[in-house]
């Protein structure tokens, strides 16, 4: 799709997830421009950019302001800086930020990670009934103790993390067992997650574990035979780790799943790994006493002072006697 010089400039500054996403936004730009696509064209782009701009219309503000800045970057490359596009760019970056200005006061979708967690923790372990089909009347229920099966112990596990700390589902994948020097990894000595590779590409994080958690996740590493947290059969049977769409759909399958035991009313796109996000972000600024409102406030007064949170926070702000 990509000529060998945009690609390798393109996985300098994007992960896996998002050169993903950037493929697909030009198959699909290409698709709606009827255009067959062998390789990326920048005169294609060029020659075209009024149907460009109608083909953002068609999409969400989210997505579009993402595409609009992926072919943003690839005309880059080529030293190409076209007024419409960055005036399309600007425009659904305010819109988005006014959406997500908006969102904030929109009511918290809860969602008791704690409760789900229990669930299926118990699910892994309880015993059920089934049919006992080696008897000709096929009407004998028997007592069977459930396995702890590959899907349980994906659920267990994934649900014992959030509610520990519901980190990126990215920041799970190719998560390893062992340190390999390179990749994220469960430190079992120091009970924590080594977080080295997230979005905002900056220091590693150290994310602590409760000794259940670490419970849960050497019980799934001796049953799962794997060097990955959570992993899958690739081509040949190869042992790879689980991809952000494989753990999201993990994830909600299982909240539907609870939700339906539970006769909760399940909202659609709202109870993801972002609604759990909301809801831990939302109760931990509850318990410090701070309030949206408050929070805007310190946000505006960074921005008048010129500074970034983390600077005024660090280097100007003195506690007040």
């Amino acid at each position: 799709m990509f000529s060998e010089e945009i690609q390798s400039k393109l996985s300098t500054i994007y992960k896996d997830t998002t050169m993903k996403n950037v493929k697909t936004c030009i198959r699909k730009l290409y698709n709606y421009l009827n255009t067959p696509l062998q390789q990326y064209k920048k005169d294609i782009v060029l020659n075209n950019i009024q149907q460009v701009l109608s083909f953002l219309d068609t999409l969400t503000i989210g997505v579009a302001k993402c595409y609009c800045g992926y072919i943003v970057k690839l005309l880059s490359f080529d030293d190409i800086s076209h007024n419409k596009l960055n005036e399309r760019l600007s425009e659904l970056y305010k819109k988005d930020d006014e959406k997500r200005q908006g969102k904030k006061d929109e009511e918290l979708i809860k969602i008791n990670v704690k409760a789900i967690y229990d669930y299926f923790r118990e699910l892994c372990f309880s015993s059920g009934t089934y049919i006992d089909k080696r008897n000709p009347n096929k009407h004998i229920v028997r007592e069977k103790c459930r396995k702890p099966t590959e899907t349980k112990l994906n659920r267990l596990v994934l649900f014992s993390i959030l509610n520990n700390t519901p980190i990126r589902l990215t920041e799970m994948t190719n998560m390893l067992y062992e340190d390999d020097g390179i990749n994220n990894y469960i430190d079992f000595e120091n009970k924590q997650l080594v977080i080295r590779i997230h979005k905002n590409k900056g220091k590693t994080r150290f994310i602590k574990l409760t000794d259940q958690t670490i419970d849960d996740i050497k019980l799934s590493q001796k049953h799962i035979k794997s060097k990955y947290l959570f992993c899958k059969k690739g081509q040949n049977n190869k042992d790879i780790s689980n991809d952000v769409y494989g753990l999201e759909g993990i994830l909600r399958v299982a909240i539907k799943e609870f939700n339906k035991e539970h006769k909760i009313e399940h909202k659609k796109g709202k109870m993801g790994i972002h609604g759990l996000r909301h809801n831990k972000i939302t109760e931990q600024y509850a318990e410090l006493g701070l309030r949206v409102k408050e929070i805007k406030d310190i946000l505006a007064l960074c921005e008048n002072m010129g500074n970034g949170i983390q600077t005024q926070l660090k280097d100007y702000l003195k506690n007040i006697v």
